[in-house]
């Protein structure tokens, strides 16, 4: 079928055509020939045209059936992937497939407006159908006037007319929603979706009729009313969505703006009101061009200013005084022209609404009086944050207004990158006034602070700019940095590494020009390593598409290779004569010519390239100054006659405001410019302690670091004596005893986790505490020269940023670091330190965590290797060169491979761990002298090939020889010893006593002593009567485990029973709200070594009333943070453990009584087994901890392959022993390619190495062949230049025998080192198999300083609470559950047997099988029939609704079995449909449950990768007793075309 919508214009062009005739015929392009039939609608439908959509039938029998109201839902989650959508819309009954050919296009048109809110979607509870959506200011529908459609059209116009009526039965009113509800099927947009308008106007208007013998439009028009259109009634009459007439669809038109005239304004909660008809004014016809004239006419939007006239815009007459203090800068990627930045702008203005007002903070009414000029960012990408502060007048005499405005946002940077790695670039923030009530308004800008502690990785800060202008009429500032790259790193490890490549391509002149097989294998060589380096830093070079510097050097290094090798081939070609002429002697002249004139032009382009680049980075940084200063010429420096730059923008009152504003900012540059020591004295204390939880991700490149801390404020206030004592404090309260407001001044992101809690702690003295739970990222301020033997200081700067607190400092009580913040990967913490002082006129308190890196790692995994490589060099001054150059040729193949190595191992295994700063480390000069050790020796050897070869100096060739290499070895040792010496004397010692209490700042006074003192008597928390708190805890899942991150998810339950006197009011088994619970005292437990954490409140009982028993249950769901101990890796077992704690200072009494531990295959992962749990209870910091976990192995299989094949790559080093000892020349190539290949099999196996700085065994093993092949080569080495020596006594017979004896013992010693590993291992696991069930690992014993001393009324309390034989209330928990149900048999007799559910599966989605972390992602339907005594009697086809149910509870009446997943790690969706009734007599019913889940899975692997997997969905029943499970049916869908990689076999379902 074919349905097509004329209009007006295309009804003669069809008739002319002959389509309008009952049968016509059409011709395609390839000759076929269709035949057309004109069918009446109803004629399609009864005959049941194939494909034809039956979207508008009507029902004959619908009156007979009882129709239910129809209740919509809002649908909260919809999917945003296609084919989840089209799952969701044909489970809603639409029929996505009659979409045709454009069904993907229309869905994706419908995630669209879903995406975007433009729609939502809904469903009825009953039926499950689904519709559209549309929120619309005014919906106007046109009526058709009966009496003019009959006389004009005849009695067919009767049919398809769309009277008032009709109208009316569109609209009705929605009570619950206060909204009108129009129902139409939008057929030409999504066919089979129901569409429904919702609004609060709604307008009835007549139309003309459409003039006779044309077909009326399909579409509506759709306008806007007018002062003319007829407004009829409007009744809030019942529709049906599927009985809506054609012509009612074809008639309905939403707009998105309110009309004006009469157009009817309903109020939801009165009734409809009625109103009068009027005749419809005809609207007037204009042409194309005439609207077009009267728009340009009445533009909104026009061209300002400079833009449209070209011409300077007037002078400004108001003027607003602009500043910025930029915070924070980090993040700044050149690859994509971003960075992140937060700073505060701040404005200040002359308002004349402000004069009058009061000083200070204006209320809410005077702020909308004020004209508050409109900021916005012009250069950002993303805002995340945006704060204004309360604009305050500063004068209102004059109206001086100030205010202040917090950005936090993605800034777009401009880029140049031309002169890369010697950039200097400029970070602008542009902010414009482009609010039309600001185009008279002229910025001059105050100052631009930049915060002294900003720290960027790879960027010096050159200095800051403010500049404004008004370039189209409107006024516009920008502040900024200017900031330089610290090049050192790039010069070090980049630039340097390619000179040095490039220059030892010159060594091949002194190999022989004949035959050339030599020279161009070295040339080769030279540009492979060439290449390969420079792809391997490719990823850290900027994407641009100009040349920079760099490029630049590496194109200039890279054609001196190509010119050599070219020159090379030139020579052979004229010594052999290819062309006819030249011979050998013109060969080498040329040859002579090549090398003498490459030389010089190497060393004088290296000079002026270095001189260009100092010159170009010059001019770049004085055009970005002149750019900043071009614009802040002096009053004096002007033109005669001509105003300065920067007031041309400003008129006479602008001016004069300026004047008035400069002589009383607000803000102003001297106080962020004072020196930390202020000279105003403080006259209250703010005393201040903190605790630090947890540090992670400490990383030096980035200096940032991730720590969770709470922070206790004290003060003292009057008004505080009249408050109870501790007791927490409502928010009213806590403002009138002005609270200070601290900032964290060196957070990069921050989130307050619990807080802030006040109370009053001495009522006599007025003491206040507050205390507020913190998780930030924080910027350190970095200190790597000394790297990998630095220490760093991990800051926590407190401020009092506010007006408010400007008479307050801060005094330091105390600090606490928790064990698992001390226990840290890569640091050893040395202490902790605190001060206070005054920084940039601000109160500031600094705590500072000392922290020394763990540099063995760096040492015998890094530097040993490098010492090792770079020593292997020295080995080629044993291969002995004679005067025709023999000898020379095998040198070079022995190190252009060691140089190959040494890059690889340096930029793939070392360089993602470096950080990149502005000056050399000692890694960096370490790595930098290992390069020219290779190249100095190249160079020697080269220098003593020309020696050799030249018949003046020829006689001393081989003492040059041997002094080279003494003297080289000699500074390479003096070299190593200096380093070894330096790190030795500590440069950084840390104080034992690190806690220091600083009495406050310079010049108190005696009131703020008074203050200080006074609190240093009050204990931080008042001690209270010992408390029980009975816990028990169920660890359900454990997942994600990333060693990368240190991290993985956590699900456990936590049931806490405690005595309340409150609770003996209650009865017994009294159920407790979450709000009630709290009333009564619960617990707040926090996870300390937790990045993330949920808390999910289930339930609460009262046990027993006699006693104030207080039992509930809790769910929690957290990413903790893990301590490895990866000395046994990959044979290593590791404890995963939370932490529990009682924080808060009201539970600071209470201690925790352990029960019991559960977990039963928690851990969910296919690398790891569980070993079992662990769980117990300790007081430390004056505080209840709770420490529960399991205890892991891991599956050491591949990794023990990948070991046995590095052993084995080590004993091919042995063949070398086949060679004789003076064959040194062949033993180094098998020496270099031995050596090459295990470096390179490191490497591939990096990726699944864990990222850990500590050595494990797989790297003792690893470097225990390393340190052989060392040896060897070393051994190998000496052995063929002491035959060289020809000493009396050392034969070649003793050297073989000694060189077989070092051979024999080297291999021993690797054999032993490596059992000395295994032994190792072996008692470490023996150690840990010795352990008791539930017993804590030796590890946390050690870490955790307990204090279990518990008191008598502790124990005397748990007793009570364990007196009931469910203490936590387990069993009442589920007591509306507990029903047992009796099937029914065909005879309705009772069976004492329990009841069977039938159970049906229905897959719709398989993806995600992740076969590394064992999960995989599944879509499903479970189908559930079952009998209930409950249900007989009821109607067939009833439906009650699961929520009613759930609602109900106990008591209820149908029992719903409650279906549960055991191994779903993540569930995104659990939806229960409603119970429907299918068979009233034996009670029987069928329930649907929608579930989208994450679910472990196990996986076999041993046939990989021809393996065959179960995906495994293991359904159990939850708190339901009388149940049991039938399977019935599995239908895996069409999940064999939507399987990636996987083939499906068999879908089954089995019981068990």
């Amino acid at each position: 079928y074919c349905g097509l919508q004329l209009q007006d214009g295309a009804v003669q062009l069809f008739r002319d055509l002959g389509m309008l005739e009952d049968n016509f015929e059409t011709t395609e392009d390839d000759g076929k020939i269709n035949c057309w039939r004109w069918t009446d609608l109803e004629v399609a439908r009864k005959s049941k045209a194939k494909g034809f959509p039956l979207l508008d039938q009507q029902d004959k029998d619908a009156a007979q059936e009882v129709e239910t109201p129809c209740v919509w839902e809002n649908l909260d989650s919809v999917p945003k992937e296609l084919r989840d959508l089209r799952i969701l819309l044909e489970m809603g009954g639409v029929n996505v497939s009659a979409w045709g050919a454009y069904a993907a296009r229309s869905l994706a048109s419908l995630a669209s407006e879903l995406e975007t809110g433009a729609a939502h979607l809904e469903r009825d509870k009953a039926t499950g159908k689904i519709r559209r959506v549309m929120m619309s200011s005014l919906v106007q529908l046109q009526v058709d006037d009966e009496e003019q459609a009959l006389k004009n059209l005849g009695a067919q116009s009767s049919e398809s007319s769309f009277g008032l009526q009709e109208a009316r039965d569109l609209v009705k009113f929605r009570p619950d929603l206060a909204c009108w509800e129009v129902m139409h099927s939008d057929s030409t947009s999504y066919p089979g979706l129901p569409c429904c308008h919702q609004t609060r106007l709604v307008q009835f208007a007549q139309r003309e009729a459409a003039v006779q013998g044309k077909v009326p439009p399909a579409t509506p028009d759709v306008k806007p009313a007018t002062q003319g259109d007829t407004v009829l009634p409007v009744a809030a009459l019942p529709g049906s969505l599927d009985r809506t007439p054609r012509a009612a669809r074809d008639a309905l038109a939403s707009g998105s703006s309110c009309a004006s005239g009469l157009s009817l304004a309903t109020d939801p909660a009165a009734d409809p009101p009625e109103t009068t008809l009027r005749d419809e004014e005809k609207p007037s016809t204009r042409s194309i061009y005439q609207q077009l004239v009267s728009i340009h006419k009445s533009l909104r939007f026009k061209m300002v200013a400079k833009e449209a006239t070209e011409s300077a815009p007037p002078p400004a007459d108001q003027a607003v005084a602009c500043s910025c203090d930029i915070l924070l800068i980090r993040n700044i990627n050149p690859l994509n022209a971003t960075y992140h930045c937060r700073f505060v702008v701040f404005l200040e203005w002359i308002d004349k609404a402000a004069i009058g007002m009061q000083q200070g903070e204006v209320s809410a009414e005077d702020k909308k009086k004020l004209g508050i000029p409109e900021i916005a960012l012009q250069n950002t990408l993303k805002t995340g944050l945006e704060v204004y502060s309360t604009p305050e007048v500063v004068n209102s005499e004059t109206g001086h207004v100030a205010c202040k405005i917090l950005y936090q946002a993605l800034m777009q940077m401009e880029l140049d990158m031309r002169l890369f790695p010697f950039d200097t670039q400029r970070l602008n923030l542009v902010l414009g006034l482009r609010a039309r009530r600001d185009r008279d308004r002229a910025v001059f800008c105050n100052f631009c602070h930049v915060d002294g502690q900003i720290r960027l990785d790879e960027w010096k800060i050159l200095g800051s700019f403010a500049h404004a202008d008004r370039p189209d009429g409107r006024a516009r500032v920008q502040f900024g940095v200017i900031i330089g790259r610290a090049y050192m790193y790039y010069v070090t490890n980049v630039l340097a590494t390619l000179l040095a490549i490039a220059s030892s391509s010159f060594a091949g002149y002194y190999l022989q020009a004949q035959p050339p097989f030599d020279r161009l294998r070295f040339g080769v060589a030279v540009l492979f390593a060439q290449t390969t380096f420079r792809l391997s830093i490719d990823n850290k070079l900027p994407k641009v598409a100009y040349a920079t510097a760099f490029d630049q050097f590496a194109m200039f290094c890279q054609l001196l290779v190509l010119v050599i090798l070219l020159g090379n081939v030139a020579v052979v070609m004229i010594g052999e004569q290819w062309f006819g002429f030249g011979g050998p002697i013109m060969g080498e002249t040329v040859d002579n010519v090549f090398s003498y004139v490459l030389a010089p032009t190497w060393v004088i382009g290296n000079l002026c390239f270095a001189l260009s680049v100092a010159r170009r980075r010059s001019k770049q940084y004085q055009t970005l100054n002149m750019q900043l200063t071009e614009q802040k010429m002096p009053e004096g420096e002007a033109p005669a006659g001509e105003k300065p730059l920067d007031e041309k923008d400003f008129g006479p009152k602008a001016l004069e405001q300026k004047d008035i504003m400069s002589e009383h900012l607000r803000f102003h540059r001297a106080r962020r410019s004072t020196s930390t020591a202020r000279k105003m004295t403080s006259t209250n204390a703010v005393m201040v302690s903190s605790h630090v939880w947890l540090l992670h991700e400490i990383d030096p490149i980035s200096a940032q670091y991730e720590c969770k801390f709470t922070v206790y404020l004290e003060w003292l206030h009057d008004e505080a004596t009249d408050l109870p004592e501790n007791q927490q404090l409502s928010k009213e309260q806590l403002e009138k005893l002005n609270p200070p407001t601290i900032d964290i001044h060196n957070k990069v992101e921050l989130v307050v986790e619990e807080g802030p809690c006040a109370y009053v702690t001495n009522k006599e003295s007025g003491h206040v505490m507050m205390v507020t739970r913190y998780h930030a990222r924080l910027q350190l301020r970095l200190n790597l020269i000394n790297f990998p033997f630095d220490r760093q200081s991990l800051p926590i700067d407190f401020t009092l940023p506010n007006e408010k607190d400007a008479d307050r400092a801060f005094v330091f009580r105390d600090l606490h670091l928790s064990p698992v913040a001390s226990n840290l990967d890569e640091w050893t913490v040395e202490g902790t330190s605190t001060t206070t002082d005054f920084y940039e006129g601000l109160a500031m308190a600094s705590l500072r965590v000392n922290v020394r890196r763990n540099s063995k790692f760096y040492v015998v995994s890094v530097l040993a290797v490098l010492l090792g490589i770079s020593s292997l060099v020295f080995t080629v001054f044993a291969i002995h060169v004679d005067s025709d150059g023999n000898g020379f040729g095998d040198q070079g193949k022995i190190l252009m491979p060691l140089l190959m190595t040494l890059l690889a191992f340096k930029l793939l295994t070392a360089s993602g761990k470096i950080p990149k700063v502005a000056k050399a480390t000692v890694f960096d000069r370490y790595m930098f002298a290992c390069e020219a050790c290779f190249f100095i020796t190249t160079l020697m050897c080269t220098v003593g090939r020309g020696v050799i070869a030249s018949p003046v100096l020829g006689g001393i060739g081989q003492n040059f020889r041997v002094i080279s290499a003494f003297g080289l070895m000699g500074i390479w040792l003096l070299f190593n010893l200096r380093m070894v010496l330096q790190q030795l004397v500590p440069h950084f010692r840390s104080d034992k006593d690190s806690v220091i209490l600083v009495k406050g700042p310079p010049r108190s006074t005696p009131s703020f002593e008074n203050e200080r003192r006074c609190m240093v008597q009050q204990p931080l928390v008042s001690t209270k009567d010992a408390q029980a708190v009975l816990l028990e805890l169920l660890i359900q899942h454990i997942h994600s485990i990333n060693p990368a991150t240190a991290t993985f998810m956590c699900e456990f339950e936590v049931s806490l029973a405690w005595l309340e006197p409150k609770a003996k009011e209650l009865s017994n088994g009294e159920a407790l709200s979450e709000a009630r619970c709290k009333e009564l005292g619960l617990p707040k437990l926090a996870v300390q070594n937790a990045l993330a954490c949920t808390s999910k409140f289930l339930e609460a009982h009262v046990v027993n009333s006699s006693t104030g028993h207080v039992a509930c249950r809790l769910r929690l769901r957290a990413q903790v943070l893990m301590c490895f101990n990866l000395e046994h890796f990959p044979w290593d077992e590791q404890s995963l453990y939370a932490v529990l704690m009682l924080q808060q200072p009201e539970d600071l009494h209470r201690y925790l009584v352990l029960t019991t531990c559960k977990s039963d295959g928690a851990v969910k992962t296919g690398e790891w087994s569980e070993q079992g749990s662990f769980a117990t209870v300790y007081r430390s910091d004056n505080m209840s901890q709770a420490i529960f976990g399991v205890r892991i192995k891991r599956f050491c299989r591949y990794y023990v392959t990948s070991l046995i094949s590095l052993c084995l790559w080590s004993t091919f080093i042995f063949l070398i022993y086949a060679l004789d000892v003076s064959e040194f020349r062949d033993r180094g190539k098998i020496m270099v390619g031995v050596l090459l290949v295990q470096v390179v099999a490191k490497v591939a196996v990096s990726s699944k190495m864990p990222r850990v700085v500590r050595i494990t065994a797989y790297d003792t093993i690893a470097l225990n062949s390393l340190a052989l092949l060392f040896a060897i080569g070393i051994c190998a080495a000496l052995g063929d230049a002491a035959g060289q020596t020809e000493l009396p006594g050392l034969s070649h017979e003793v050297l073989a025998r000694v060189d077989q004896g070092l051979g024999c013992f080297l291999f021993v010693a690797w054999v032993m080192a490596n059992t000395r590993v295994i032994r190792n291992v072996r008692r470490n696991l023996r150690e840990s198999a010795s352990q008791e069930p539930g017993s804590l690992p030796g590890s946390l014993k050690e870490m955790l300083a307990a204090q279990n001393d518990t008191p008598i009324e502790v124990g005397r309390e748990a007793n009570i609470l364990r007196r009931p034989s469910s203490p936590f209330a387990r069993q009442e928990a589920a007591a509306g559950r507990l029903v047992v149900r009796r099937s029914m048999t065909t005879q309705n007799s009772p069976d004492e047997s329990p009841c069977s559910v039938n159970l049906g599966v229905k897959v719709w989605l398989v993806s995600d099988i992740d076969v590394g972390n064992a999960t995989f992602e599944c879509k499903f339907h479970v189908f559930m029939e079952w009998m209930d005594e409950a249900a007989v009697g009821m109607e067939k086809n009833a439906r009650v609704s699961y929520k009613q149910l759930q609602s109900a509870g106990k008591g209820s009446g149908i029992v719903v079995p409650k279906i549960g997943l055991k191994h779903a790690i993540t569930m995104l969706l659990e939806e229960y449909s409603d119970v429907i009734v299918l068979d009233g007599e034996t009670g029987k019913l069928t329930c649907r449950v929608q579930y989208h889940a994450r679910l472990y899975n196990e996986f076999q692997l041993n046939s990989f990768p021809f393996d065959c997997q179960r995906l495994m969905l293991h359904l159990h029943l939850v708190d339901t007793k009388g149940f049991n499970i039938l399977p019935s049916f599995c239908d895996p869908g069409d999940q064999k075309a939507h399987l990636d990689g996987w083939r499906l076999q068999q879908a089954s379902m089995t019981a068990c």
